[in-house]
């Protein structure tokens, strides 16, 4: 077997379905069925069965994926040194949900970049389940996501907890308010995340139980966006507090909005995570390191 026949297996136990790991091997799914035919022909072994819908391994497939995960691990090392070597420049691959593009984010890479002009950090912009695929298949070294990805195969390095608030233009009735309750806000115009995300169903379950359905005028995946239409049209933005306070301190734009709590408080999450058992590289150690310190400082408790 060689380097691609051993990805083609590897893709294949991690998604369950020939057509999803043709997809992100960016091969036709005839084209890896023949492949998988020829490598058990080749071996005399079945490596796939079926279960429901899904492909598994078989006793004989995973007893070759526990030799496969080595060989893969030492080959994305290795082609991670030929790089180094090529360029005279360490990398990280860091992974992050549409949520996490923030101005926070932003000024992180900029301060590593001052810290380590030699690291080059490669950023990848995916929702979590492609950064739970990414982060596993060795393509993405590090990832930052609001919830932790359930696989036995990625680790939580630290984890943050701290409220959902509102940002309100100074139009706004509730514009002086401390903190203003689910049952307050019906009646009020709601910019809001999209709903693929954890935020959204936390902000449809608070009107929900005060008996209402929210009025939404404008949604997206980017607060920057959420927060430029609350400061020209009359409603709110509700979302992760230490965002909407960066992205006022960062866009003089956003100056007249101000930032009124929930009671009681949704929460919100942020998770650092990395793959089990990697290689901690200097390079990735640093930036481990720097970005778990960065929101220490940003947010309001380190729980992990």
């Amino acid at each position: 077997m060689d380097i691609r026949e051993m990805k083609y297996i590897k893709e294949i136990q991690l998604t369950g379905h020939f057509t999803k790991a043709a997809e992100n091997l960016y091969i036709s799914q005839p084209a890896l069925s023949k492949a998988v035919k020829r490598i058990e022909a080749n071996l005399g072994i079945k490596l796939f069965q079926k279960s429901g819908v899904k492909n598994v391994l078989t006793l004989q497939g995973e007893a070759l994926i526990k030799m496969i995960d080595p060989v893969l691990e030492a080959y994305h090392q290795f082609e991670k040194s030929v790089k180094s070597i090529q360029t005279n420049h360490a990398f990280v691959n860091f992974g992050f949900t549409p949520y996490y593009c923030t101005p926070f984010t932003t000024m992180f890479l900029y301060a590593f970049k001052e810290a380590f002009p030699e690291i080059v950090v490669n950023v990848v912009e995916a929702s979590q389940n492609i950064l739970a695929q990414k982060i596993l298949n060795g393509e993405i070294d590090v990832t930052m996501t609001e919830a932790i990805m359930p696989s036995p195969g990625i680790d939580v390095y630290s984890g943050f907890q701290d409220d959902v608030a509102i940002a309100i233009g100074e139009k706004n009735a509730y514009y002086d308010r401390e903190s203003v309750t689910f049952e307050e806000l019906k009646g009020q115009t709601f910019n809001m995340i999209t709903n693929s995300q954890i935020l959204y169903n936390q902000i449809m379950k608070g009107c929900l139980k005060a008996g209402y359905s929210p009025s939404i005028g404008y949604q997206s995946s980017q607060i920057g966006l959420l927060l430029q239409r609350t400061c020209t049209e009359d409603g709110i933005c509700i979302f992760n507090r230490p965002m909407i306070y960066d992205n006022i301190s960062a866009n003089p734009a956003f100056k007249a909005l101000r930032i009124v709590g929930i009671d009681p408080p949704p929460q919100c999450f942020c998770y650092v995570s990395y793959r089990k058992d990697a290689n901690i590289t200097r390079e990735l150690g640093a930036f481990l390191a720097h970005i778990t310190t960065a929101l220490t400082e940003d947010t309001k408790t380190r729980i992990l």
